[in-house]
């Protein structure tokens, strides 16, 4: 299996990127055997925004020439995928918005058709925002919809410190769900 975990935060030693690092941790635990891959904003990685184009219409990719190429191979070779978002006013980050808007790519493919593979969302935030993370939760599904996954599981980080998200990582496993 081919599994991959996206840090949607710019922050190297923030929480995100502690959580995805355990993450990915956990998994090699799990299944040792596994193609393990991270996509994480935190390590410099720089993605220009969608410049709705059209040019990925005509099915021969995204013109921009940037990290998100590697991105669009670890999702279409994913079997499983998790993400770890920070919660900004509601929603992603600004940077992480900016992937999850390239993934317009994946509207003009097969992906959206074929059978879903499963993903989680691991929503981290200090808390205080009376709209919670719903936002966060309704662009995720609808993003990884066409890329071909469907949300199975919204893990509420709110509030968690650092030793609280290594507990998660550490106890993490899998939902399991059918497809839809």
């Amino acid at each position: 299996m081919n599994r991959l975990v996206v840090c949607g935060s710019v922050r190297p030693e923030g929480k995100s990127a502690l959580l995805s690092a355990a993450l990915i941790e956990r998994m090699r635990e799990l299944w040792p055997e596994d193609e393990l891959n991270l996509f994480s904003l935190a390590e410099d990685i720089d993605v220009d925004p969608c410049l709705a184009c059209d040019f990925c219409k005509l099915g021969e990719g995204c013109i921009i020439d940037d990290p998100m190429q590697d991105l669009y191979g670890m999702l279409d070779g994913a079997d499983s995928l998790a993400v770890v978002s920070p919660i900004y006013f509601a929603g992603p980050p600004a940077r992480f918005k900016a992937v999850l808007d390239r993934f317009q790519l994946y509207f003009w493919t097969d992906f959206r058709q074929a059978k879903k593979r499963p993903a989680e969302l691991f929503a981290i935030g200090d808390g205080g925002d009376p709209h919670g993370y719903e936002p966060l939760v309704g662009i995720l599904r609808s993003a990884l919809a066409v890329a071909g996954f469907r949300l199975d599981a919204v893990h509420d980080c709110v509030g968690r410190s650092f030793d609280d998200l290594r507990a998660v990582a550490d106890s993490w496993a899998p939902v399991q769900k059918g497809s839809e």
